[in-house]
């Protein structure tokens, strides 16, 4: 049988079916949890394939608590729990596995995430088949790294998109450098494109022309369907560091063209 093709169109409730067996009894931690949003998504998707034990991360784990709830009510077999994680302070990153002078933009969307999984490593190499998705976006051509000056001169010289493509591009490095380093200890670690969203924050923050690059906007269900991809999908291996784009490998150099 041949392996199914799954693009732009595929819906994250199609690939949780397609990966049941790839998802049952393994251990997920999901950060930046937050109603209405990815990882909300995210979970609510895999719950029925029947995980063993489900880690919600977030800033404010009150928010989530009735996602909490109805999955431990309709799931009871599910081990769930919730982790303060507020990536923006490393002092509190520490205590879940310091406020700094840095840009909220580089140490949330990056550093909190690099120092977070470095300290709970072992526990992940621990783990069978043990695999890292980090979501970055193609919105990492809006910035390189700025190694010599990452923090915009304290400020000073700030700029949002910059910033934004720098944080999104330094996702991608760390799956990079995370697949060279731990490849040969089992580590699959990967990056990925979600797609044109609108979550809740996105109508907060960016709701006048946020698609006019002509990338359609795509909803919950098909918008976490890379995440799924990257998170089951047992061939991707052989592509191990890779960047994937509605639920294929991409090259972060290139634009994907919509029809």
């Amino acid at each position: 049988m041949s392996k199914p093709i799954f693009d732009q169109d595929t819906k994250a409730s199609d690939l949780v079916r397609h990966y049941a067996a790839s998802i049952v009894n393994k251990t997920i931690l999901v950060t930046g949890v937050s109603p209405s949003g990815l990882g909300d998504s995210f979970i609510r998707q895999i719950a029925p394939s029947k995980p063993a034990k489900l880690i919600l991360a977030g800033r404010l784990p009150t928010k989530f608590q009735k996602l909490i709830d109805k999955i431990a009510l309709t799931h009871p077999e599910i081990e769930i729990k919730s982790l303060e994680l507020d990536l923006a302070s490393f002092s509190n990153v520490r205590k879940a596995a310091e406020m700094t002078a840095l840009k909220p933009k580089f140490q949330t969307c990056h550093l909190g995430h690099f120092l977070f999984t470095n300290l709970i490593m072992n526990k992940i190499l621990a783990s069978k088949e043990p695999r890292i998705v980090n979501i970055s976006s193609n919105g990492h051509r809006l910035g390189t790294m700025r190694w010599t000056d990452y923090n915009f001169s304290d400020g000073k010289y700030y700029e949002k998109w910059a910033a934004s493509g720098q944080a999104k591009t330094a996702n991608i490095l760390m799956g990079i450098s995370l697949a060279e380093k731990l490849g040969d200890r089992g580590l699959l670690a990967s990056s990925i494109h979600p797609g044109g969203i609108m979550t809740d924050l996105d109508w907060h923050t960016i709701h006048v022309g946020l698609r006019e690059d002509g990338e359609q906007v795509q909803n919950l269900d098909e918008g976490v369907a890379t995440h799924i991809f990257a998170a089951f999908d047992p061939t991707i291996a052989k592509n191990n560091s890779g960047y994937f784009d509605d639920c294929q490998l991409a090259d972060p150099f290139k634009e994907q063209v919509y029809s």
